[in-house]
């Protein structure tokens, strides 16, 4: 058996809580309360809708160009959105 895209799922429960951490990213891929979801979920082998869950670190949006200075000096990221020549939202969402 092949491991999901997400991942090790990581399941949590406390009291009426349940929630899925997957490893990708430490995306909150679940959460419900009293087997009522809580946020909108996906499955463990689908890419998180819109950045559901995810971790946005260190920045939530786009970064033109993937170019900003920061105390004098200026660095660069990888263009992870060709079509509008950006990167976007951090570093870690795929990072295990």
């Amino acid at each position: 058996m092949t491991e999901p895209i997400t991942g090790v799922q990581h399941a949590l429960a406390a009291g009426p809580y349940r929630a899925v951490v997957t490893e990708a990213g430490a995306s909150l891929r679940e959460l419900a309360h009293r087997d009522r979801p809580l946020i909108l979920s996906h499955g463990a082998d689908e890419p998180a809708p819109a950045a559901y869950g995810q971790l946005l670190i260190p920045w939530p949006n786009r970064v033109d160009r993937g170019r900003y200075a920061y105390g004098g000096r200026e660095h660069r990221l990888a263009i992870t959105e060709p079509g509008r020549d950006c990167a976007i939202h951090g570093l870690v969402r795929t990072a295990p």
